[in-house]
């Protein structure tokens, strides 16, 4: 089974405090494929692509904007935790994004990875969890959420 542990690490957290969603998305684009430059600008165009946008709004002021990237080797995420709350597509008061990039076949792998990011927010200390400069706690949360799964 995947482990979102397995994939948000410590250099892919990001605190912002812009109040601009493109802003925030691109950067976030740039940190999640830091090490896949190659395919930043694609991720940031499929990302933005109205017909193909996918963010989910998973209450309590979290949001995932994810997508199939073709080329991508392995699957990357990243997180950006926004200092004050924004609007962000169609949500509102949205304190941490989710920016989950995978390769087109590894489907199976993606469904289980947003199925465990949904499942952290049904608790009540991930707001007070996820703020800025707390990017070890988050790791932790995340890890001790997945122990008792």
């Amino acid at each position: 089974m995947a482990k979102l542990s397995d994939y948000v690490k410590k250099d892919k957290i990001v605190c912002t405090i812009s109040k601009d969603p493109e802003e925030i998305l691109n950067s976030l684009v740039e940190i999640t494929l830091k090490d896949d430059k190659d395919l930043v600008e694609q991720a940031k165009n499929h990302l933005k692509n109205k017909d193909v946008i996918i963010t989910l709004d998973l209450g309590n002021g979290f949001a995932i904007s994810h997508g199939r990237i073709k080329g991508l080797k392995k699957i990357r995420i990243g997180v950006a935790v926004i200092s004050d709350s924004i609007s962000f597509e169609k949500n509102k008061n949205i304190r941490a994004i989710f920016c989950i990039l995978v390769p087109p076949e590894k489907h199976r792998i993606y469904l289980s990875l947003l199925a465990h990011i949904s499942r952290l927010f049904l608790h009540k200390e991930a707001q007070d969890i996820f703020s800025c400069n707390n990017s070890q706690n988050i790791i932790s949360f995340i890890s001790k959420i997945e122990a008792e799964d």
